[in-house]
């Protein structure tokens, strides 16, 4: 179960991550996650498990555990659609696509009571960033690199390799870097000393 949300504050087991969804990059093809301590009440999260997970187990929330800020829930790109539904157009979402991390842009239309991801770079005037990509893969944020440049459950997109290389800001660069800093090609995040 890639989503979840709960009626109180729950602990999962030390198998299953809650994260929420913190920034989304289509021209790259990546959003970034941030794992947090617990599941929030009626926040929407997605649960990634760290080994084979065949259910899941949580407990209330240990009244030890530090609460989540507002800033770090509020920043959630993760939405559910109400049960009157909401209206999307194909570049203004993401829905869940496959087991393998990805997610798939939305056909325009109502959604009911589904999970989606907000594109940010959407405009209903504009129609969105140019480039965008069908597919987004999933960047993990550590705590100690807020920027989510540490570790990449998703390297490739779709499996298949490119020698196109990116900044952080999803900028095409015309070939390999030639200033040192942190690049993105092949969906991996490469420093450049």
């Amino acid at each position: 179960m890639p989503f979840y949300t709960t009626e109180q504050d729950l602990s999962t087991s030390k198998d299953l991550v809650p994260c929420i969804v913190g920034q989304v990059n289509p021209s790259i093809g990546t959003i970034s996650i941030v794992p947090i301590s617990y599941i929030p009440k009626d926040v929407p999260v997605l649960l990634l498990a760290s080994s084979d997970v065949t259910g899941i187990t949580a407990s209330p929330k240990n009244a030890a555990t530090p609460d989540i800020s507002e800033s770090v829930i509020n920043s959630n790109k993760l939405k559910k659609a109400s049960t009157s539904g909401v209206y999307v157009e194909t570049t203004e979402a993401y829905m869940y696509y496959k087991a393998t991390g990805e997610f798939v842009l939305t056909i325009a239309g109502t959604m009911y009571n589904a999970f989606y991801i907000i594109n940010p770079n959407y405009t209903p005037s504009g129609g969105g960033p140019s480039g965008i990509r069908r597919y987004l893969r999933i960047v993990v944020e550590e705590d100690e690199d807020p920027t989510g440049m540490d570790n990449e459950l998703r390297a490739t997109d779709n499996g298949q390799g490119n020698d196109l290389w990116y900044t952080l800001d999803g900028r095409r660069l015309d070939g390999k870097p030639t200033q040192k800093g942190i690049y993105i090609t092949n969906g991996k995040k490469i420093y450049f000393k």
